[in-house]
């Protein structure tokens, strides 16, 4: 697979999720334009997302594949590539390669995902 150089996610010009509280993850997905389109996720999307993150056996490494998303958590930066199941945390430099099973879940939870519209 092919290495992704791109410079940090820039999100000071997305817009905001609506959210009650912190615990709501902020995710990115590639769009049909340069850049990435902010998405709303739920509370419970983000829960399972974190869940699945706990439960990942985490590899001390960050793999070389393109990545789809991007999710922050606080100063967390967690980039996923959909076609592959892989999730690069690039904030700690580790990786998990997800099962199918969880794969499909996490792939699930993104094909229901809303884009927000952008701040002019």
């Amino acid at each position: 697979t092919e290495t992704q150089t791109e410079a940090p996610l820039n999100t000071e010009t997305q817009t905001e999720a609506p959210s009650n509280t912190d615990s709501v993850l902020k995710v990115y997905g590639r769009g049909t334009g340069f850049g990435l389109d902010k998405l709303k996720i739920s509370e419970e999307q983000a829960g399972t997302v974190k869940e699945i993150w706990g439960n990942c056996e985490w590899a001390d490494v960050v793999t070389e594949t393109v990545y789809d998303y991007v999710f922050i958590d606080g100063d967390r930066e967690v980039r996923y590539s959909y076609d592959v199941g892989i999730f690069n945390d690039v904030t700690n430099m580790k990786s998990c390669i997800l099962t199918s099973e969880l794969r499909a879940e996490i792939n699930n939870i993104i094909d229901h995902l809303v884009v927000l519209p952008t701040v002019d």
